[in-house]
């Protein structure tokens, strides 16, 4: 009896040891990939903007968690070592597929640009974009960027077939944000950013509660509170607040809500 006791000790030491080198694996693959792909993809406050910090934690989840406790349960040293490592192959395959369908789904939900549209920012990533238009931007943006966002803004429809196509494009969820053709440089609407952009004394006062919390992260910023403006941020599943310069240039973003 304690012979058994000792191999079913021994045979548990066993497959703790397997697992833990495969979360070390895991570990180790999943940082590369996931912190290459957030370190240019998602540069400064962006991947919390875009809400993509909810689909890391899913994936860090499956990876560092879920896949160690099923070879956990499946690594019964009892088992031929032909049936082992079968077991193990197809667990680590079907891992690699999802971390990799993950990455994936980082790469198509990557910003590529921050376009004012009228009133406002729009946080535009690559799967947002009407891909079609984009031999018909201009040469500089004719190529999604896969190092962070470009700041762009739009131009206004050229004549009447070019507004009624806005219009029916607008029903069909594309604004002109997300249309390649209609962006130009960020500096063209520079008048209309400052005229539509507001004092920050507005949003301190709006979020009186968080006023301490919001200066911090305008010192962050290195920007004035008495001379800086705001403009409200749309993006997939957030909306925060932009932060804009004495120059009309986009400096950052606060994590609240710019549309009251």
């Amino acid at each position: 009896m304690l012979k058994n006791i000792s191999r079913r000790k021994f045979a548990f030491i066993e497959r703790i040891k397997l697992t833990l080198k495969y979360f070390c694996g895991a570990v180790v693959i999943f940082s590369l990939s996931n912190g290459i792909a957030v370190k240019f993809w998602y540069p400064d406050h962006y991947l919390f903007l875009t809400g993509t910090d909810k689909l890391l934690w899913l994936m860090a989840s499956v990876s560092l968690i879920v896949g160690p406790l099923l070879i956990l349960i499946v690594s019964n040293l009892d088992k031929p070592k032909t049936a082992l490592r079968r077991d193990v192959a197809v667990l680590s395959t079907l891992q690699f597929l999802a971390l990799g369908y993950g990455i994936y789904a980082l790469y198509q939900g990557r910003p590529v640009a921050v376009v004012f549209e009228v009133d406002r920012f729009r946080v535009v990533s690559a799967a947002d974009v009407l891909m079609e238009e984009l031999p018909e931007a201009l040469p500089p943006f004719r190529a999604l960027s896969l190092s962070g966002p470009k700041t762009l803004s739009v131009r206004r429809s050229a004549n009447a077939d070019e507004k009624f196509e806005a219009v029916n494009l607008a029903l069909q969820g594309f604004d002109l944000g997300q249309r390649p053709k209609y962006w130009q440089p960020i500096y063209n609407a520079r008048r209309q950013v400052l005229e539509r952009s507001r004092p920050v004394s507005e949003l301190l006062a709006h979020y009186s509660m968080s006023r301490f919390d919001i200066q911090d992260r305008l010192i962050e910023l290195k920007v004035q509170s008495q001379t800086a403006r705001f403009l409200p941020v749309s993006a997939r599943t957030t909306n925060w607040t932009a932060v804009v310069g004495e120059d009309s240039q986009l400096v950052g973003f606060v994590p609240y809500d710019g549309f009251f």
